[in-house]
């Protein structure tokens, strides 16, 4: 008789967060996603008129990174970006957040943290 073998574990899930950004007829909403030395984001994006999205990495005071899209006029798809989050522990918070298509012109945004299953508005 052969001996029993134990089955693998399976792997853990990272940590996700949800988000919705709603600006008029234009939104993006998605999924974070919390690795251990990024974030992952993956969100539809829908832009009427022009508009830009951003995504901003903090892990406690530290600031890591700041990524965005292209400005997107008048068009929607899939948006997904990823920022390096390389400290122990990864990032424990992250900004997304909406702009016309001048980048210094702030719609709505939200912030997300680490354990968190949805993110709220800031």
């Amino acid at each position: 008789m052969a001996p029993a073998t134990a089955a693998a574990a399976p792997a853990a899930a990272y940590p996700t967060s949800t988000f919705s950004i709603e600006v008029g007829a234009s939104y993006y909403k998605g999924t974070v996603t919390w690795y251990n030395r990024s974030v992952g984001v993956t969100g539809a994006f829908k832009a009427v008129g022009c508009r830009r999205v951003y995504g901003e990495a903090w892990s406690g005071d530290t600031y890591l990174d700041t990524v965005s899209s292209s400005t997107w006029c008048d068009r929607a798809g899939q948006a997904p970006f990823s920022i390096a989050a390389d400290v122990v522990g990864g990032a424990n918070e992250l900004y997304i957040w909406m702009t016309t298509g001048d980048p210094d012109y702030f719609l709505e945004g939200v912030v997300c943290y680490r354990g968190v299953s949805v993110c709220v508005p800031f």
